[in-house]
């Protein structure tokens, strides 16, 4: 029969999987895991059917419990369907890190092997670091197995390194005080050029943050499970903002230091020619 080995090998694991149950100690204890393998069967609820039935096949059972119940389990198993889905890009390309999860819930690598379900629609949803998610709703059917169902996803998306550009500060080279006796021209300068660089930092690392947050829904818990070339794009962001920081702090330094030390030596200088940087 086609069939037996299928089945003798998937009741071998029915077997295996019962011991990491609480075994039934008493004869009603495994009857109500035989009533109720039953009626989970009926329902199409075939894998929590088959985890009953892996309970009064316990040694603790009687003989005609442990019989009916392995007997119970290897229909299940037969019954079960399962799907071999094959993730690939576009020019036939295989995919190697993409992870199917079902109705939201159940998350399985995709690596050529079945992966068993309970019969009935099941909401297929395939994730791959780099690229937009695909989604479709699949039924699948009482005693279908390894049915292949095939996905085609869109290529990566390439994230461009952001290029960060420090614009060059030119002081003034004329009076670097007004009339009035306010501040020093070099001193807004400077001031004005650290608040903007203080908000590209901002900016860029809000964008790092997102890119991170993205990486966490890919690759789970935690960023540090995924490769080089998905994290180069948020680190890019990050070293870009730590720069941006950095030249805002020297430069807002600069323009509180010469708004100080501008006013107290003009009193000591005279008139300077035309092009001549005073400190």
């Amino acid at each position: 029969m086609r069939g037996a080995p299928v089945v003798a090998t998937f009741a071998g694991i029915v077997l295996l999987g019962g011991a990491a149950h609480a075994a039934p100690h008493t004869v009603d204890q495994c009857l109500d895991a035989s009533e109720r393998g039953q009626r989970l069967e009926g329902e199409g609820k075939l894998s929590s059917a088959r985890e009953q039935f892996a309970l009064c096949t316990s040694p603790a059972c009687p003989a005609p419990v442990r019989v009916s119940c392995t007997r119970a389990a290897e229909q299940v198993v037969e019954r079960m369907p399962s799907l071999v889905i094959v993730v690939r890009e576009e020019g036939d390309l295989d995919v190697r890190d993409a992870v199917a999860t079902f109705d939201g819930t159940r998350r399985e690598p995709i690596d050529g092997r079945p992966i068993a379900l309970d019969p009935g629609p099941h909401v297929l949803r395939i994730t791959s670091p780099g690229r937009e998610p695909v989604e479709r709703t699949v039924l699948v059917n009482v005693g279908e197995k390894d049915r292949v169902v095939r996905i085609q996803v869109p290529a990566p998306t390439k994230v461009a390194s952001p290029a960060v550009t420090v614009a060059p500060v030119s002081l003034p080279t004329d009076s670097p005080t007004s009339s009035g006796g306010g501040p020093p021209v070099a001193s807004w300068a400077l001031l004005g050029g650290a608040a903007a660089l203080g908000i590209t930092g901002a900016v860029l690392a809000v964008l790092a943050k997102g890119e991170h947050d993205d990486l966490s829904s890919t690759c789970g818990a935690p960023v540090a499970r995924c490769t080089s070339d998905e994290t180069r794009a948020g680190r890019t962001l990050a070293l870009g903002a730590d720069v941006a920081f950095g030249v805002a702090i020297v430069a807002a330094a600069a323009g509180i230091v010469t708004w100080i030390v501008l006013p107290s030596s003009r009193s000591t200088q005279t008139a300077a020619s035309p092009g001549t940087v005073r400190f």
